[in-house]
């Protein structure tokens, strides 16, 4: 009977031992389902903050976009106000020359004013410091657009690595 009851024993002991490890285990599983789902809060929070920021920089893009748009129109509406002025410039030189024609003026007074208006029109022509003017503003939206794309870039690798 010493046996019997030593063994009910060993086997109460084993019984407890297996309880206490389940318990244990059944501690630890609960802890890793508790980290599990708070990553899973944290993974969403940063995906809505994700959205929310990549919404912001798309709508930031379509806005630089329409800016090019618009200066792009501005460009070729200057740029024909330009060719508009020269062409009337070329009419003034003429007009000019028919002008001194009829009047009689000495020729080397005629040469030098001609030359001088010539002069003056290939200098309108060399400078055109609108066209240029709004070439740099086109540049700069562009590398602030290069710019926003990076950052994005950027964004979903820093993402891609959580």
């Amino acid at each position: 009977m010493n046996s019997s009851v030593e063994e009910v024993e060993e086997w109460r002991g084993r019984c407890t031992e297996l309880e206490n490890l389940r318990a244990q285990e059944i501690g630890e599983l609960r802890k890793q389902f508790e980290s599990f789902r708070r990553a899973n809060i944290d993974l969403k929070e940063v995906q809505v903050k994700f959205g929310a920021e990549r919404t912001a920089y798309e709508t930031q893009i379509l806005q630089l976009q329409q800016k090019v748009i618009d200066l792009e129109n501005q460009t070729e509406m200057l740029m024909s106000e330009n060719e508009r002025i020269t062409t009337l410039s070329l009419e003034r030189l003429k007009e000019i020359e028919l002008w001194r024609r009829k009047h009689g003026e000495s020729d080397e007074d005629y040469v030098l004013q001609v030359s001088e208006l010539k002069s003056q029109l290939e200098m309108f022509k060399s400078n055109n410091y609108v066209e240029n003017f709004i070439r740099e503003v086109i540049n700069k939206v562009f590398r602030t657009l290069n710019n926003l794309l990076l950052s994005i870039a950027q964004k979903n690798q820093q993402i891609k690595v959580r």
